[in-house]
């Protein structure tokens, strides 16, 4: 059965008609400069409740809003939007435009993202109950280890000794894994608040670079401190960059090889506070280099402890600065990992607190 067509439009072109009846998915005709919907199929009709008969019931209750067919008309992303349905239900859509042949028309392909939405606050929801129900027992083994290791509880012997520091080895990692995850569940709540100070990138290499030395000093590396100290101050959140900076400076540290060298340098680039952490690892192929910033995404050494959100975390925190983070290769082994900050004047700050846009799913 052929979709009824609006009286206005006859004669369309019944090639466009046909192919949009032979879609499976939600698809609509509409004219760029109002967002009118002139054609349809029986899976747009479905999904907004509408029987096959009453399109023109459809077409005459919902148009898309002008701001997003231009937006979605320019975007090679989905552009998302809201609408109800004919039972009164809302729903989240997801729309893809493209310009057809004919003058003033684009093609509309439309997906139902309500029940990944409700999936995606369910998981937020539960990254948060999680995380937040782990770090007490965790906490606890972590302090009444330090208390046993320290000796307080009386003597040990070497073997138990060593058999509780690699307890305590991997009770910090879950509770960096827990810290990633509540990171995480904010980001994706969109609850990520940024609070602008004056930044120094200098001092705070300084500051994980001490953080993390014991680290470098396990497998005897040599980190090279190469930013200036006299480099100009912007407003940043400090904590968050240095968290970005522990994240990129502890992953060089464990790809490096044992007596190796780590530098990281700072500079200004194109209107840019620019800061490069420079390895002596195996290197990343250039094909893996897109997918390293997705979340749960691990291309290295799987013997190597980590969770895969480091790198997405550290590219969100980037970006709600308005800054840039990627990856390149060395010329020789090893992989250089980069990020740029805008340069915005301190007197320039007006706000001390932004929140977040949302996780980020690609490389810089």
């Amino acid at each position: 059965m052929r979709e009824p067509v609006l009286d206005a439009l006859n004669p369309l072109d019944r090639g466009l008609e046909g192919f949009l009846a032979r879609m499976k998915d939600p698809a609509f005709v509409v004219e760029v400069a109002s967002g009118r919907i002139l054609l349809w199929n029986r899976a747009a009709t479905q999904l907004f409740a509408y029987p096959a008969s009453e399109g023109h019931g459809l077409a005459r209750r919902l148009s898309l809003p002008r701001a997003l067919v231009e937006r979605a008309i320019v975007s090679p992303c989905p552009v998302e939007f809201e609408s109800e349905r004919l039972d009164g239900r809302r729903i989240s859509l997801e729309v893809t435009l493209s310009r057809l042949e004919q003058p003033g028309q684009a093609l509309a392909i439309l997906r139902d993202a309500t029940e990944r939405k409700c999936s995606d606050e369910a998981r937020v929801r539960f990254l948060n109950v999680l995380s937040h129900e782990l770090r007490t027992p965790i906490s606890t083994v972590l302090g009444f280890g330090s208390l046993v290791v320290d000796g307080l509880a009386g003597p040990l012997s070497d073997q138990q000794r060593h058999y509780l520091q690699r307890l305590l080895v991997a009770a910090d990692d879950l509770h960096a894994l827990v810290n990633d995850l509540l990171d995480l569940g904010q980001l994706h709540a969109g609850r990520f608040v940024m609070h602008r100070q004056p930044f120094s990138l200098s001092a705070a290499v300084t500051e994980v670079i001490e953080g993390l030395a014991p680290q470098a000093e396990a497998k005897r590396l040599t980190i090279r401190h190469e930013v200036p100290a006299d480099l100009m101050a912007i407003p940043a959140d400090g904590k968050r960059i240095a968290q970005v900076l522990r994240n990129l400076l502890g992953n060089a540290i464990k790809y490096s090889p044992d007596a190796g060298n780590v530098r990281v340098r700072g500079g200004l680039e194109e209107g840019c506070l620019l800061c490069e952490i420079e390895d002596t690892g195996p290197g990343i192929p250039e094909e893996a280099h897109a997918r390293l910033f997705e979340p749960f995404v691990r291309l290295g050494d799987p013997e190597v402890p980590g969770t895969g959100l480091g790198l997405n975390i550290a590219k969100a925190l980037v970006e709600a600065h308005d800054g840039r983070i990627g990856v390149r290769r060395r010329s020789g082994p090893g992989t250089i990992f980069w990020f740029t900050l805008p340069i915005v004047p301190l007197d320039a700050l007006t706000c001390t607190s932004r929140q977040s846009k949302g996780p980020a799913t690609n490389a810089g």
